[in-house]
């Protein structure tokens, strides 16, 4: 018996990854998604199996578990996407040793070492790797330094992977949101965000399904001669830079 194919998206409670959920499974995909400090939510309204194991990325031995179930589910990991990413701005001369390690160990190393326990099985499947960056990682911001250092590293890695793998099939691309409409900009001041709306070319926030359907281009078969490549979405705000 054929096991079934699953898209395994590692960050899948948040805006984005519910999105990215729907998204998948209208089109048809079978969704293993992981959740850490939020509880995981229902989808048994949607067309196809979507399964969630509590993760938490900074912890390798929970990666390899994770590997394990997954296995002893007869689960077939046909692509991984990583969306898991945490925030802590604050000025480089306020910054600590532990603000900048604890933040690169969650958004850059976590897909390291997911990437590391999967790329066999996505070898042997020809599977493809997306993985979640930001503009940051490309432009520069103040109080971003530990989060645009991971988020470029990301980008960076996305590359490399890329190229190494190629000949095995492993396809392996980066997406590089701007400013999303989840609660992570909740915290920024009305008038802030008016301003930064304002310096958008297309004078509005992105939408969390915008980069959903960027995922699901970069998982498909549409997109099947594309890798090594950042698809920036960010309403063109790098052009003016």
């Amino acid at each position: 018996m054929n096991k079934p194919e699953y898209i395994l998206l590692i960050g899948g409670s948040g805006e984005i990854g519910k999105q990215i959920i729907r998204k998948l499974s209208n089109n048809g995909y079978n969704v293993i998604y992981t959740y850490n400090n939020r509880t995981p939510l229902d989808y048994s309204d949607l067309p196809t199996s979507i399964v969630s194991f509590k993760l938490n990325v900074c912890l390798k031995d929970e990666i390899k578990q994770l590997k394990i179930k997954i296995s002893e589910s007869n689960y077939l990991i046909k692509g991984l996407v990583y969306n898991t990413g945490v925030v802590d701005d604050k000025l480089f001369f306020n910054m600590s040793d532990k603000d900048f390690i604890d933040l690169f160990e969650v958004n850059f190393m976590g897909c390291f070492n997911v990437c590391k326990e999967f790329i066999n099985e996505l070898s042997v499947n020809k599977g493809n790797i997306v993985i979640m960056s930001s503009i940051s990682g490309i432009i520069g911001k103040v109080g971003q330094i530990n989060y645009a250092v991971s988020k470029a590293a990301l980008i960076s890695f996305a590359k490399n992977l890329s190229v190494e793998y190629a000949r095995l099939g492993i396809r392996v691309n980066s997406i590089a949101p701007g400013l999303i409409n989840t609660p992570m900009i909740d915290s920024i001041p009305k008038e802030l965000l008016i301003k930064m709306k304002k310096e958008i070319p297309l004078k509005r926030i992105g939408e969390a399904y915008e980069i959903a359907n960027i995922v699901n281009f970069l998982v498909s078969s549409e997109s099947s001669y594309v890798t090594g490549q950042v698809i920036i979405a960010d309403g063109g705000t790098t052009l003016l830079i």
